[in-house]
């Protein structure tokens, strides 16, 4: 699905053929946890604590959505040979059959999206897109972020399960 701005026709976001397990699947599965985190946390340890942690795991849910969500490199099918012409630095092409088109040489087709990608690297069914040049750093924050945030998580806990020992122990020690 592609989103165009009205007002310059340029692409605003792209969502790839997998964009149901991302939004049903992956999210959930790091904002339940949070989300929990979160409530649980909450009343047991300093709000600096709880904020720090909500911040987290917002930006592990944005860099998500960035990298669902932005255009992965989509190139624009050509029949007509791009070195034809053209002066000084040339770039690399070949022809690709399936889609009837030049493409850069690191470009490829991408048979889940049905598109030329440049620089593909992968399709990811957890952010439901493919991996391209125009994506790739959202991706690599997202990842790069996401097991922190799990550490970042279950340090959280830990915390806060022992401060909620913490106050048993005490209203224990309150009643005798």
């Amino acid at each position: 699905m592609l989103c165009l701005s009205m007002a310059c026709r340029e692409l605003v976001c792209v969502v790839g053929p997998y964009w149901q397990m991302m939004l049903f699947c992956t999210t959930p599965l790091i904002l339940a946890p949070c989300i929990g985190t979160i409530f649980f946390m909450a009343p047991l340890v300093h709000p600096a604590l709880t904020t720090i942690f909500a911040l987290a795991s917002l930006f592990v849910i944005t860099m998500l959505w960035k990298t669902a969500t932005t255009d992965p490199g989509l190139l624009v099918r050509t029949d007509e040979d791009p070195e034809e012409g053209q002066s000084g630095k040339k770039k690399k092409w070949a022809w690709d059959d399936r889609t009837k088109s030049w493409r850069p040489v690191s470009a490829r087709f991408v048979e889940d999206c049905g598109v030329l990608v440049a620089d593909y690297d992968h399709t990811c069914p957890w952010t439901g897109t493919a991996i391209g040049a125009g994506n790739i750093k959202w991706f690599y924050m997202f990842t790069g972020s996401l097991l922190p945030l799990i550490i970042f998580c279950v340090v959280c806990l830990v915390i806060a399960f022992h401060e909620n020992e913490k106050l048993k122990d005490d209203d224990i020690g309150t009643m005798n």
